[in-house]
């Protein structure tokens, strides 16, 4: 690319770039190359700064030689407040509902139905009733900030075949016919869903993904872990490569989770689980980013989001580990993981006809298409409310990743790839009552320059 061409690239992508700068870029490969290298160095811009200088072309030629790690993850303090509820919904509805009317000319409830009728109506409102009537119909209550608004969805219609779920917000598009004006006859269903043709930036580098250790349980696979440590410390070609292992909760079995869990348990006491992970883990080498999250067995609350660990359990682990909440976003070389534990895959799995354990890819798919990590109010997972829904997917994650279900799945939805990554337990009683046959000791590593994905198994 010539000078000019360069220039335009950049003012494309809403900088500027000195005649220094274009004179680094210039020789890089391709096009793509060279937009690539725009986008990232315009990440080191200070607010005030539109130009791009050669030190910001360096910072990103620096970057393909190490590992840049950065992570967001956002707590509450709740205080037990019935408003703190209603400011968490009002966001929610808020955020996800400003997505659906970028693409939808969506009007208020009360003033549609103040027009009465017609047709090619939309409007935008969470779910709060779902009912099936006597004649094969459904009756959906959605709300917005205005009314309340009665959806009906026919029988025998596309629309009908919709998993709609309580609390989540979508776009309806419909018509009112005669004097009907509380009631909009839906022909189409929208949802806030994941943009689609997003360009990715190009990275280097590999991670892996894990989670479910449950040490402490007589289940766990001690001698497969071990293996993998060691794996780590002498594989060149895979083990060599990897930045970064993220660990998605329920490192440990924990105490009381569960009626009559002290008789699976081969560690009794939930610091001395802790100790023993420490132990296991000290040993991966210290040249490997290593990032934890707790999960629903793990010692803190289990209202979502979650804290990362308190400081007397993170003292155990070496001081290069990184402890952080759940969810989290983990930018790794400019790619973007959403990390969750997972605990509401158990509400879509209960919820959403043909959802089920040994397919998780599906119900985390359900996930992005609402933009929530748990759009259900009131199932299994207990919600921490303040001024801000912190559950809600407002960024687009390149990759996503879960556990919980120990289940490996492997999947891609509208740029996006899908992983939950197993564990190292055995099957349980628990499992064992509802024909879980989970997949122990598979560590998913992922290329990401490529986006490729390599399953390595411990297991034996």
């Amino acid at each position: 690319m010539n000078d000019e061409e360069i220039v335009g690239l950049a003012m494309k992508n809403g900088f500027l770039i000195d005649r220094d700068a274009v004179n680094i870029i210039k020789n890089f490969s391709d096009k793509r190359e060279i937009d690539q290298v725009i986008k990232r160095a315009g990440k080191f811009l200070k607010d005030s700064d539109v130009v791009i200088t050669p030190d910001h072309i360096n910072d990103v030629c620096e970057l393909e030689n190490k590992t840049d790690l950065r992570i967001r993850y956002d707590t509450n303090v709740c205080k037990g407040e019935y408003e703190e509820f209603t400011d968490m919904f009002i966001d929610r509805y808020r955020r996800l509902g400003k997505i659906l009317k970028r693409r939808l000319p969506a009007s208020a409830i009360k003033n549609v139905k103040k027009r009465g009728g017609g047709s090619d109506i939309f409007v935008v409102g969470m779910v709060s009733n779902i009912q099936k009537t006597r004649n094969g119909h459904k009756i959906v209550e959605i709300e917005d900030e205005t009314d309340l608004m009665s959806v009906l969805l026919p029988k025998g219609s596309d629309v009908i075949k919709e998993d709609l779920l309580l609390d989540e917000v979508i776009g309806v598009k419909g018509s009112i016919k005669g004097g009907q004006r509380n009631i909009l006859i839906a022909d189409t269903i929208f949802r806030p869903d994941l943009p689609i043709n997003r360009e990715r930036l190009r990275s280097h580098g590999k991670i892996g993904l894990t989670s479910d250790l449950h040490v402490g349980s007589v289940t766990f696979k001690e001698d497969s872990w071990k293996r993998f440590v060691r794996f780590l410390q002498r594989d060149e070609e895979v083990a060599g490569d990897l930045d970064c292992i993220i660990v998605a909760g329920d490192v440990v079995d924990g105490i009381g989770i569960y009626p009559n869990q002290e008789r699976e348990l081969s560690i009794k006491n939930i610091f001395d689980q802790y100790r023993e992970v420490a132990n296991l883990m000290e040993d991966i080498p210290s040249d490997i980013k290593v990032v934890i999250s707790p999960g629903n067995h793990d010692a803190v609350r289990q209202a979502e989001p979650q804290p990362p660990f308190p400081e007397k359990i993170r003292d155990f682990f070496p001081e290069r580990f990184k402890f952080v909440g759940n969810p989290c976003y983990i930018e790794i070389n400019g790619v973007n993981v959403l990390s969750y534990h997972g605990r509401s895959l158990d509400d879509i799995i209960q919820n959403i006809p043909g959802s089920s354990y040994n397919d998780p890819v599906s119900a985390m798919t359900q996930l992005l298409k609402r933009r929530h990590l748990s759009p259900i109010y009131g199932g299994r997972v207990a919600m921490s409310p303040g001024e801000k829904d912190l559950l809600l997917m407002e960024d687009v994650p390149d990759i996503f990743h879960c556990g919980h279900v120990h289940t490996l799945g492997i999947g891609r939805y509208s740029g996006t790839l899908i992983v939950n990554s197993a564990g190292w337990q055995e099957q349980t009683s628990f499992q064992r009552e509802r024909n879980i046959e989970p997949d122990v000791a598979k560590f998913p590593v992922i290329d990401l320059e490529s986006m490729g994905i390599k399953i390595l198994d411990f297991g034996g």
